[in-house]
């Protein structure tokens, strides 16, 4: 009988961390993926520049390393869960503001709008280091807590 206690009392400990550094995971993924997209608004801007592609063309192919925006629709649409729902709103709403003005005027916002994304992937970056070690050292410790409290 103190085997499958044993067991079990692992198997806590264990599922605790296991969500510790899936919820890490999630933190890291977040910033890689706003430095694709970031990427992805430098190349857009150099293309509507240019004026070589058409907009839809011209979306996915600069976007075409992010895989969280869905061009399947009318419009692009951003749907992932490691971005946080400020950083999908953000997003959604520069898609859908794109192709309404003049050629300089879509330079402008999608320049501004690299600008407001590096500083959020700067903030994320930060964020990254603290929080990636709270959440891996927070799910061993509620794991212990949990197994220590069932023993």
């Amino acid at each position: 009988m103190p085997t499958v206690k044993f067991i079990g009392v692992l198997l806590v400990v264990l599922s605790c961390s296991l969500i510790g550094f899936l919820k890490s995971r999630c933190v890291l993924l977040r910033v890689k993926k706003l430095s694709a997209f970031c990427d992805g608004t430098e190349q857009l801007f150099e293309y509507i520049e240019q004026g070589n592609y058409e907009l839809k063309t011209a979306l996915k192919t600069a976007f075409i390393k992010c895989e969280f925006i869905n061009f399947e629709k009318t419009e692009a649409n951003c749907c992932d869960n490691d971005l946080i729902a400020e950083d999908k709103l953000l997003i959604n709403n520069f898609m859908r503001s794109l192709g309404y003005s003049s050629k300089k005027a879509e330079c402008d916002r999608i320049k501004a709008f690299g600008h407001l994304m590096q500083k959020r992937l700067q903030q994320a970056e930060k964020d990254m280091l603290q929080k990636s070690k709270i959440y891996q050292t927070f799910g061993i410790c509620i794991g212990l807590a949990i197994g220590i409290f069932l023993i």
